[in-house]
């Protein structure tokens, strides 16, 4: 029976969208333009396992359900880097069939990478402001120097058409956030959230799809792939999805486990140089299988060890831009590219990327140790402050120099204890909440005060005053500054005419060479104000007295003589 070449069309087509997933695979090439197909079809079918939706299911329930399946994405790394040492290789019968195993494996890792990182370089894009002859350019420049001419999961012309419609209608994706997560401390939505930070990741975004794009489909050539061909938790993922598993939540003991479900994930099968999208029951077919094999996803794990884990950079006989690339990149860019990978699959972005400096991290990791101080500092305030007896005076109380002051360290402060009562008084400075302010000085102005101080002659009283209301005078206007930045100030009256004392005191009593060869520029010396637990429940009692009784509304009183 002989078919028309108008209906082997039709047919062609109507499997086409039947079976149009993320961006469109290579039948466009034979059907011409399915960017209208994609246009309708924007809906994401890889479904990342990680994407809650907010707007139906934002309850605490959804978020640990999504830290389980958080967990278990680099736990299923975990579980293939561990299995490595007792894995068995895995021997073909055919050498061609190991090459196209593996090429394969490589095709269905560049797919979710393309789709990824496509999606997520339009919305960057958005978000920075983006004119549309900026993002031309930019997309041009994408698909014209970063692809290779042999890439055969969708054409060229295609995917930079998919770029323009992820650009102008929304992609169906989300970039990695934390805001309004509970999970995650609300500093790292803000500090940590900024355009500087988008632009990072912005940046290891156009990485990783050159990483991705730069592919030529050899099997001895990954490119610029290796990196992720060496993470076990990127190539667990691209695992399971080629052996139809996905992840399930079991709900009783909060734990993630892997189920089988047919045209789960993304499957690419590559025959001789020619790599597509397939479905399952092609896969079945198709798939060659390992001498003594006892599972699909079994060769595939002792593939990845044998082959893919100690991957290096083919450097003798590489494609010269390619080489360039590579010696250009630093061991920090390949790690970035590969968390950037995870951060689209996840939805949790790599705060460490997003940091201009690796200084930051301690300031990362320590978030979450901080807001629960903070939340159960401001509980303990709430509830308890209202049930203190205060029979007690609040007072400011000079600290004793002995337990801070080095004469012989030029490291001049101030402390002052902030107490409620014996209990505050029993301990002075530590187990306190510190506050603290600096003021500014001139080293010649403190030379010439500790010069005048100890060559006084006691009797001098005139003197003495002299030089301390020198002091006073030149510190009062920075102390008065500083005393409109507390909500409740622990002090009244002339705080300067104490620390102008105190550091006299100091400068005496120093014994090093600070001073000895004139020193130029301005010392800035902290005045540290350490607030006893209960004088902080009593000042924040005062501060919410005040708070109530300027909310009342006094119009409608009247008054009587």
């Amino acid at each position: 029976m002989k078919m028309s070449g108008l209906k082997i069309l039709s047919i062609l087509v109507a499997s086409v969208v039947a079976v149009a997933h993320a961006f469109v695979p290579l039948e466009s090439l034979v059907l011409g333009d399915l960017s209208q197909i994609l246009l309708e079809r924007k809906s994401d079918p890889i479904q990342y396992v990680l994407r809650i939706d907010k707007e139906s299911d934002a309850s605490m329930n959804a978020y640990t359900r999504f830290l389980a399946f958080y967990r278990g994405v680099y736990a299923e790394g975990e579980n293939l880097k561990n299995y490595c040492p007792y894995a068995p290789t895995a021997i073909y019968a055919r050498p061609i069939e190991l090459e196209q195993v593996k090429r394969s494996v490589m095709a269905t890792l560049q797919y979710l990478g393309l789709d990824l990182s496509t999606r997520a370089l339009a919305l960057y894009a958005k978000q920075l402001e983006f004119n549309q002859d900026e993002w031309r350019n930019l997309a041009d420049r994408l698909v014209g120097q970063y692809c290779s001419r042999n890439l055969t999961i969708i054409s060229l012309k295609q995917l930079r058409k998919n770029l323009d419609i992820y650009f102008e209608h929304g992609a169906s994706f989300e970039l990695p956030s934390v805001q309004a997560n509970p999970l995650f401390p609300k500093s790292l939505s803000g500090k940590f959230q900024t355009e500087k930070s988008r632009e990072l990741e912005f940046l290891q975004t156009v990485k990783l799809f050159r990483a991705v794009c730069s592919w030529g489909n050899e099997s001895d050539n990954p490119r610029l792939l290796v990196p992720f061909l060496r993470n076990p938790i990127i190539m667990a993922t691209v695992i399971r999805h080629l052996t139809d598993m996905e992840m399930a939540y079991n709900s009783i003991d909060n734990s993630v486990y892997l189920t089988s479900r047919i045209n789960s994930g993304v499957k690419v099968w590559c025959e001789n140089l020619v790599c597509r999208k397939r479905t399952s029951e092609y896969m079945e077919k198709k798939l060659f299988r390992a001498i003594g094999s006892k599972s699909f996803k079994g060769d595939l794990e002792s593939l990845y060890c044998h082959n893919f884990r100690d991957l290096d950079f083919l450097n003798r006989e590489q494609v010269p831009e390619i080489k360039k690339w590579t010696d250009h990149q630093s061991f920090d860019d390949f790690n970035f590219q590969q968390s950037q990978f995870l951060a689209l699959l996840t939805g949790v972005p790599d705060f460490l990327l997003r940091s201009t400096n690796f200084l930051t991290s301690q300031e990362i990791l320590r978030t979450s140790f901080d807001q629960t101080w903070d939340e159960w500092a401001q509980g303990q305030v709430k509830t308890q402050s209202r049930d203190l007896y205060y029979e007690e005076p609040l007072a400011m109380e000079l600290v004793e120099r002995k337990l801070y002051f080095n004469p012989f360290r030029p490291d001049f402060k101030v402390v002052f204890d902030v107490n409620l009562g014996e209990l505050d008084r029993a301990n002075r400075i530590v187990g306190k909440i510190r506050a603290k302010f600096h003021l500014q000085i001139h080293n010649s102005f403190l030379a010439w005060i500790r010069n005048e101080w100890n060559n006084l002659d006691p009797r001098n009283v005139r003197k003495k005053d002299s030089i301390i209301k020198n002091m006073i005078k030149s510190i009062e206007d920075q102390v008065q500054a500083n005393r409109k930045n507390f909500i409740l100030p622990p002090w009244d009256g002339n705080l300067e005419n104490l620390i102008a004392d105190e550091i006299i005191q100091q400068l005496s009593l120093y014994k090093g060479p600070f001073f000895s060869k004139s020193p130029k520029g301005i010392t800035r010396i902290p005045i540290e104000i350490n607030y006893g637990p209960f004088a902080l429940k009593y000042l924040a009692y005062e501060a919410q007295v005040k708070k109530e009784s300027q909310a009342i509304d006094y119009s409608s009183y009247e008054y009587s003589d």
